[in-house]
């Protein structure tokens, strides 16, 4: 049964594929075009940006590293703070 399944559903595949391939070659494309095509089929694992999408990519993980920053100075400034503190009421030294 699984058998059937398989080659009914390839038989589809090759068919439709079949179909596409007598399209593509009914309206004749450059190198270029066909494979920006290649990179916006919804099957391809690579996507293609645009000037403007890659500047906001890269301003997007900008802000991300520069608010961890922020967050890692504000846990130095309270440490610093609390520094003598917490030293003295462990009851052990830490040496370093």
């Amino acid at each position: 049964m699984g058998s059937l399944l398989g080659l009914t559903g390839q038989g589809t595949y090759n068919y439709m594929d079949h179909q596409r391939m007598k399209r593509l070659q009914a309206a004749p494309q450059n190198s270029e075009s066909s494979f920006k095509q290649f990179l916006q089929s919804s099957w391809s694992p690579v996507k293609m940006l645009s000037k403007e999408d890659y500047a906001k990519i890269l301003n997007d993980k900008l802000l991300a590293v520069e608010a961890e920053i922020a967050l890692v100075e504000e846990e130095i400034e309270l440490l610093k703070k609390r520094g003598p503190e917490s030293k003295g009421s462990n009851g052990a030294s830490n040496p370093r």
